[in-house]
C-alpha cells in the first residue's frame, strides 16, 4: 500500500525565538543508526533517541491493547531498542483503551474520533514498508491510499461517512492506527491555543518525524523536568531541533500522565527503566526495535 496525503485548508505559523543548545551525543548504537543524545536548554533537560530510518533495520511497532501480554510474547523473538507509552489512555488501569481512533492489526480498539487530537498515525504490519509509520494531520490532509494497480482511494477522516469505509479498509488490511495531539505538521505550529502556558505543566514526551542533512529521522524526545507546559514545551523543541540542523516534518504529544512508561536500550545490551514506571501496566506501547 502505498499513502498520499492532500491538503484540506491554511494554517497560521507561529514563530520560534530563544537561544538553543548544542546537543551531546551520550551514547550510539547498531553503527550510529540509533544515537541518544541529551542537553539542557532553559533550565529543562532534554534527552533525544534518535532512529535512523533509511535504515531498514530500525523498525516500529505499536500495541493497543493487551499491551503488555502481546510485547512480552513478540519480545521474545525481536531486539528491543525502546518501549514507550504511545496514546493517550482513558484510564489508569492496564486495561484501559487508548483515547481516539484506534485499530490493533484489524481489530478495532476504538471506533471513535477524538475531536481535539488532529494527529494519526498508521504503522505499516505488512509488505515492504513493514516496521515503517505514515502520520496524517487529521484536520487539514485527506488520506489517499493507492496500490501497485494505480487504483487509488480517498478518504477525509473528519468525515463520519469516510472514516467508517477508513475503518473498515484498516480491518481487511489489518492495519494498526492510533491517534494523539498533533503539535507541528508541515512547517506549521499546530498547538491548542497561542498561549505558551497552557494547560497543566508535567514532564513531556514527544515523537518526531524530521530529516538531518537529509537522512530521514524518526525521534522520541524526553523532557523530564516536571513543570512544563505543553505549548512552550514543543516550542522549546523545535528550536532546540532547528539550531541542531533537524528539518521537522511532525511532531506528535505522547502520554506521560498516568502512564509515564519509557525503556530504552543502555550500554549493557539491557532495556533500562528510564521513568521507574513499570512496563507491566501499559496500556498502549510504542516501540522499536531493530530486525537482523
Amino acid at each position: 500500500m502505498k499513502y498520499l496525503v492532500i491538503p484540506l485548508l491554511l494554517s497560521v505559523l507561529y514563530g520560534c525565538h530563544g537561544y538553543a543548545q548544542t546537543l551531546q551525543l551520550a551514547n550510539s548504537f547498531y553503527n550510529g543508526k540509533y544515537k541518544v543524545y541529551q542537553t539542557k536548554y532553559a533550565g529543562t533537560n532534554y534527552k533525544i533517541y534518535d532512529f535512523t530510518r533509511s535504515n531498514p533495520q530500525i523498525k516500529v511497532k505499536y500495541f493497543a491493547q493487551d499491551a503488555y501480554a502481546q510485547y512480552t510474547k513478540w519480545a521474545k523473538s525481536h531486539r528491543v531498542i525502546l518501549a514507550c507509552s504511545g496514546a493517550f489512555s482513558d484510564s489508569f488501569e492496564k486495561y484501559g483503551k487508548p483515547v481516539g481512533l484506534t485499530i490493533d492489526y484489524g481489530k478495532v480498539v476504538n471506533r471513535y474520533l477524538n475531536k481535539e487530537m488532529d494527529g494519526l498515525v498508521i504503522v505499516y504490519n505488512e509488505g515492504h514498508e513493514v516496521g515503517k509509520f505514515f502520520t496524517l494531520d487529521i484536520e487539514r490532509e485527506a488520506l489517499i491510499i493507492g496500490n501497485d494497480y494505480g487504483s487509488q482511494k480517498t478518504y477525509n477522516i473528519s468525515n463520519s461517512a469516510d472514516r467508517y469505509r477508513f475503518i473498515s479498509y484498516a480491518q481487511a488490511e489489518q492495519m494498526t492506527v492510533f491517534q494523539t495531539q498533533l503539535m507541528y505538521a508541515n512547517g506549521q505550529k499546530r498547538f491548542p491555543t497561542d498561549k505558551l502556558y497552557y494547560g497543566k505543566s508535567a514532564s513531556r514526551r514527544f515523537l518526531v518525524k524530521a530529516k538531518r542533512y537529509g537522512v530521514s529521522k524518526e525521534l522520541i524526545v524526553d523532557i523530564s523536568k516536571d513543570e512544563v507546559y505543553l505549548n512552550n514545551a514543543a516550542n522549546r523543541l523545535i528550536e532546540l531541533l532547528e539550531y541542531n540542523n533537524y528539518q521537522i516534518d511532525f511532531i506528535l504529544n505522547l502520554d506521560t500522565g498516568g502512564k509515564d512508561i519509557l525503556y530504552s536500550y543502555n550500554e549493557n545490551g539491557s532495556l533500562l527503566n528510564a521513568t521507574q514506571y513499570p512496563i507491566y501496566k501499559a496500556t498502549n506501547l510504542l516501540v522499536y526495535y531493530y530486525a537482523y
